[in-house]
């Protein structure tokens, strides 16, 4: 039964999409091409896009984000900027957002804008770098503020200099990180808030409502804090989000005094995104089916369907949300931060049964035994690694027979004699006995390409095939064009684990699978893509928030022409490919003054 603080806490939510679906959509829906109305009337219009980092010397993994048939050719830069270039001058937007501009390049990446007359602004600082184009023609800049993954800009109407816009391009931060979007966005509204105030303060008038729009990409979908501040007002300190539960969002309310602000997608299709499961979501069997619901914004090979079997009952959403818990305890452990103590767990059916089965473990012993576990447990992972134990000892003044610290290999040592499974972690552990087959295969037929011959005792007790560091290194250096890129670090880290415990660099084929298992679990799944499957993962990554009581939602584009759309649904292409320079999909929209 839900409680009755959960429900009243979902009245705004529930009202707002009950005003959406009780009237149809006011926006028209514009083809993919230009982006206008047949009759303008007094309107401008905007196109959001994250273009995908171009394939600069920082940008060499670029190549691993297409499937096996993109040609060569069609992942390099100079094609993808032919790309980009066609689709953005089609679309001849007044203003141009861009996210993922490289800043060492950008002048020459996108001559072809200035060189049609749009001026721009770049955001100072950062790598993946926020950049806005317009039309002098169009809007007149008055001001620039460089925010945390955010380029906030100031306009005016060319052809009306009191019509003022202010307008955030923003691109978030990923991940297992929703307080820090949080903060993101509310630092912008406070930014925009102060400068509306200010211009308000110098006319001596009464404030009237700014005319606002966010828009870019926000790395999250769903019932996010970040859709929370914008279209609610406020995020109480108690809210959480449904994927980040354990996550703190803010100390204190976040509000914000702008007006209330409407998510454009989900005016123009009277649909939002905290509905249903829509991450693997296979219902687009052809263009109708796909006009018939907000399309995605984000479509990509399910890698994560072809590496990690989902859990039996599991929707793909509930299991993000496993899968996010399990990634923030792996970031927490790598960052040497403890996670917030857990409460006292009581006996497991498991813990039980042992009582039973095992002389002299009655229930007390057993849970001292499992307040002592959950104590040495640092990241709640469900069992000990050996830097866990190592920490324990030091706390607990553990010593050797000469008083000297208990090493690394002391603790491998413990570890090898109460795991009977060899588990090390629990996270990896986890990922790894959920490899697909077809995954487990292709690993293990690699794995057996560079091992070199037995050099280790197995598991019972005969020799065991290992891949030495020289092979290894070989290897990386192969797919990774120079050593330092990709699972390189990872590779090093199991390397010196295994010197740590046996004085030898190699890698055993637990080990190797662990590399992979980390780097799953840090979301980069593009690292052990060979072959990904025809099946799409869909996300809403990608935004245009205005302020509903200033501006109006003219037209919102169907950013996929009908052929595209059947490439991609019907004929099992994903993005980027040879003809779609990214893994994202503009975002074009036109607003009326209000």
């Amino acid at each position: 039964m839900m409680p009755v603080y959960s429900l009243v806490s979902l009245l705004p939510l529930i009202a707002h999409a009950v005003a959406l679906h009780g009237s149809p959509p006011s926006a028209e829906l514009i083809p993919h091409g230009t982006l206008r109305l047949a009759q303008p009337a007094s309107t401008f219009s905007l196109l959001s896009w994250n273009i995908l980092l171009p394939n600069g010397e920082d940008n060499w993994w670029c190549e691993k984000m297409y499937q096996p048939h993109v040609p060569h050719d069609c992942r390099q830069w100079s094609h993808r900027q032919r790309l980009i270039r066609d689709r953005l001058l089609l679309a001849d937007a007044d203003i141009v957002c861009v996210q993922e501009a490289a800043g060492d390049t950008f002048a020459s990446d996108f001559e072809f804008l200035h060189a049609d007359g749009y001026e721009s602004v770049l955001h100072k600082k950062f790598r993946f770098r926020c950049a806005t184009f317009y039309r002098p023609s169009a809007f007149k800049l008055l001001s620039v503020a460089h925010e945390d993954r955010a380029l906030v800009a100031k306009f005016a109407s060319a052809s009306d200099p009191s019509l003022a816009l202010f307008l955030a391009n923003v691109h978030l931060s990923g991940g297992a990180s929703p307080d820090r979007r949080l903060r993101q966005v509310h630092g912008v509204t406070e930014r925009e808030a102060s400068d509306a105030e200010a211009a308000a303060s110098r006319r001596k008038t009464e404030a009237s409502p700014p005319r606002v729009i966010i828009t870019g990409d926000f790395n999250s979908d769903g019932n996010t804090a970040v859709r929370r501040l914008l279209v609610d007002g406020s995020v109480e300190p108690e809210w959480r989000e449904p994927q980040y539960n354990e996550v703190e969002l803010t100390s204190k309310p976040r509000r914000h005094g702008l007006g209330a602000f409407a998510d454009a997608g989900e005016v123009a299709y009277a649909q939002n995104v905290c509905d249903g499961d829509w991450g693997d979501w296979g219902g687009r069997i052809d263009y109708a089916h796909y006009r018939e619901r907000r399309p995605a914004t984000y479509v990509v090979p399910s890698l994560g369907a072809a590496f990690l079997e989902r859990s039996r009952r599991s929707t793909s959403r509930q299991q993000l949300v496993a899968d996010n818990e399990m990634l923030e305890r792996l970031v927490r452990s790598q960052e040497g931060r403890a996670p917030p103590v857990a409460p006292p767990r009581s006996l497991s059916a498991a813990d039980l049964a042992l009582c039973d089965a095992t002389a002299g473990a009655d229930a007390p012993f057993v849970a001292a035994c499992r307040r002592a576990f959950d104590a040495i447990d640092a990241d709640r992972g469900g069992s000990l690694s050996a830097a866990e134990l190592r920490q324990a000892l030091a706390l607990l003044s553990v010593l050797g027979p000469n008083g000297e610290e208990p090493s690394a290999a002391d603790a491998d040592a413990m570890l090898s004699a109460a795991d009977t499974d060899s588990s090390g972690e629990a996270d990896v552990e986890s990922l790894i006995a959920r490899f697909t087959a077809a995954f487990r295969a292709a690993l293990d037929a690699l794995f057996d390409r560079l091992a070199e011959g037995p050099a280790a005792l197995g598991a019972e007790g005969g020799e065991e095939l290992v891949i030495p560091e020289s092979a290894a290194l070989a290897w990386l250096e192969l797919i990774n064009r120079e050593l330092g890129r990709g699972t390189y670090r990872g590779a090093m880290a199991a390397f010196e684990r295994s010197e740590a415990a046996t004085g030898r660099r190699e890698l055993t084929r637990r080990a190797f699978h662990g590399i992979f298992a980390r780097e799953l679990g840090e979301g980069k799944w593009w690292q052990g893509a060979a072959s990904p499957p025809r099946r799409h993962y869909e996300a809403w990554l990608d935004y245009a928030y205005y302020t509903a009581n200033s501006l109006r939602l003219a037209g919102y584009q169907e950013s996929l022409s009908e052929e595209q759309a059947r490439r991609i649904y019907k004929d099992g292409d994903a993005l980027p490919n040879a003809w779609h320079p990214s893994d994202h999909i503009p975002v074009g929209c036109v607003f009326e003054w209000g």
